[in-house]
């Protein structure tokens, strides 16, 4: 396999906002079987591009491809055959079961009448086995934690089976050892089954220790490189300072300014 086969998504001198650009010149790509943290300050543009890669917003100007194909030329359907997503505030309230709520990913293979056959249960099954909630399948959706709700949605995009799972602030609610277990989690996930996954968080320490890659918007602009780079960088430092803590590069956490 050349490094141009291992790409699966790319994004080219592509601008995103709406009547302005928020972030411009975005030059990324996305290989096979990497866990990629998507950072930067509130309000930097992580939503929006986001939202630009899986096309609920047009880019202002560049392009977005998928292997080599303008995803924006893409059927609905292979676009769902694609890239699953797990946006913020996704709605529970249905009252389902977590193995229907999984099911619904099956959604964009299943026939006119969206007939499950054999091969669409396994693949629901193994799906709700693979991110380890198989005793909760018979519960309802509502009655779950917010932690289990999270592994439903992965259960869910894995029953999709999209080779570009992209998930909107999956830790948020959770305490730290299930934020660590969830990023784990999704990181096997990419390695095992070759899936190429980007989340935003605002879980940096945790995003450093765990992620593949990270993707930084700063002052308009995204900057990428393995975790180790982008501390090394001084990057870090520049897009998280503040007049009350700063980034310590050696211990690559944030700590409290000293003060006279």
């Amino acid at each position: 396999m050349t490094k141009g086969d291992n790409i699966l998504l790319q994004a080219k001198e592509l601008f995103i906002g709406y009547d302005n650009a928020i972030v411009e010149d975005i030059n990324v790509s996305l290989p096979k079987g990497e866990l990629v943290c998507l950072v930067g300050a509130n309000g930097s543009g992580k939503s929006t591009l986001l939202k630009t890669l899986i096309g609920f917003e047009p880019p202002l100007s560049g392009k977005i491809l998928f292997q080599d194909q303008e995803l924006s030329l893409l059927p609905s359907k292979q676009k769902a055959k694609t890239i699953s997503i797990a946006l913020t505030g996704n709605n529970f309230n249905s009252d389902i079961t977590v193995k229907e709520f999984v099911t619904l990913g099956r959604h964009a293979h299943t026939n006119l009448l969206g007939k499950l056959n054999k091969e669409d249960l396994e693949i629901i099954d193994q799906s709700i086995q693979s991110v380890g909630i198989d005793e909760l399948k018979n519960k309802s959706i509502n009655q779950i934690s917010d932690g289990e709700k999270q592994k439903a949605t992965i259960a869910r995009s894995l029953a999709q089976k999209t080779p570009i799972i992209i998930l909107d602030e999956p830790t948020s609610f959770l305490d730290i050892t299930s934020k660590f277990d969830l990023l784990s989690l999704l990181k096997t996930l990419a390695k095992e089954e070759q899936k190429s996954i980007i989340l935003t968080t605002h879980d940096l320490e945790l995003a450093l220790k765990l992620a593949d890659a990270v993707w930084l918007i700063h002052d308009k602009n995204l900057q990428s490189g393995s975790p180790e780079q982008m501390v090394q960088s001084g990057l870090i430092n520049k897009a998280f300072d503040s007049k009350t803590i700063t980034f310590d590069q050696n211990s690559t956490s944030f700590r409290p300014k000293e003060t006279n």
